[in-house]
């Protein structure tokens, strides 16, 4: 999942980096979100832990610093 932000000067876009730090694969779909702390979110859809649909994750990497860091992604739910 390739992200890349705004540099601060807002003069050109800082080099994109991939937030898939620990998932593996991506099915396509994804969203980026921002609120009005500066937290930034971005949701993809893509493999589980094991194979098959039913053990697919929608996963989420989150910034606390506008988008300048992000946290390593994790599941948007646990399966029950």
């Amino acid at each position: 999942m390739l992200y890349a932000r705004l540099s601060d000067d807002k003069t050109a876009f800082e080099r994109q980096r991939n937030l898939m730090q620990f998932a593996v694969g991506l099915d396509g779909g994804s969203s980026v979100a921002a609120d009005e702390s500066g937290d930034v979110y971005v949701v993809w859809h893509g493999k589980g832990d094991s194979e098959g649909e039913a053990n697919r994750r929608v996963w989420v990497a989150l910034s606390k610093d506008e988008g300048k860091t992000f946290s390593r992604e994790v599941p948007a739910y646990s399966l029950p």
